[in-house]
């Protein structure tokens, strides 16, 4: 990372502290992955406006950035996992998927509701209906998903999302963490299902979709 200028100016230019370049340490390389950029900005939470003047036309653009606070009252969801155990998963995308569960069991704050669903042609829950987040139902949770080694034949994800909202305990915000690789069937039915239950006027959920592996869908 160069400070001071922009890779297409002069090197002999003046210092300027709003400006720099970064390049790879490599002169070529071949990436397999997405390479990422990070770029740690102080004071984030400060009103800003960036001015980009073109260098050759009278021609401006401005971006202003506003950062509101909210003092929001403490909320106790109820969090549903739904994980994908179809035989797709197998291998690293399930160690992925377990290890990715245990973490977000162990994240849980205290208050909330949890429970989870294991799918693939069929689904299973942990439990008929969510329950606290304590160390006895903890423990459960993480036997659970120990047993998962992805051997629930095909991606059928349509019921088991009908059963998280039908299941829903309704006194408490519901909040759906959907993880799979992606290839699932009937993504059309799918988003009809989430879109009319989200939009119901007394509905109070959300879903959040964590793709697991190299190769999920996009659309999903």
């Amino acid at each position: 990372v160069s400070l001071g200028a922009t890779s297409s100016q002069d090197p002999q230019v003046a210092f300027n502290q709003s400006e720099a370049s970064a390049t790879l340490t490599l002169g070529t390389a071949e990436l397999a992955g997405d390479f990422v950029l990070q770029v740690l900005v102080d004071d984030i939470s400060k009103p800003q406006a960036i001015l980009e003047e073109h260098p050759d036309l009278p021609s401006r653009a401005i971006m202003a950035t506003f950062a509101p606070k909210f003092n929001l009252e403490t909320s106790y969801p109820e969090i549903v996992f739904i994980a994908d155990q179809s035989g797709s998963m197998r291998g690293s995308e399930n160690a992925a998927l377990v290890f990715a569960l245990k973490i977000f069991l162990k994240s849980l704050p205290v208050g909330v509701h949890f429970n989870i669903i294991a799918f693939g042609s069929s689904f299973k829950a942990l439990w008929p209906k969510s329950k606290a987040y304590n160390e006895g139902n903890m423990k459960a949770a993480n036997a659970f998903v120990d047993t998962f080694q992805a051997q629930y034949g095909g991606t059928e994800i349509l019921q088991p999302m009908q059963a998280a909202f039908e299941q829903k305990l309704g006194d408490m915000p519901l909040e759906i963490m959907l993880l799979t690789d992606g290839e699932i069937w009937g993504e059309e039915q799918l988003f009809e299902l989430i879109a009319s239950q989200v939009g119901k006027t007394d509905a109070d959920a959300r879903v959040f979709t964590l793709g697991v592996g190299s190769h999920v869908s996009h659309t999903l």
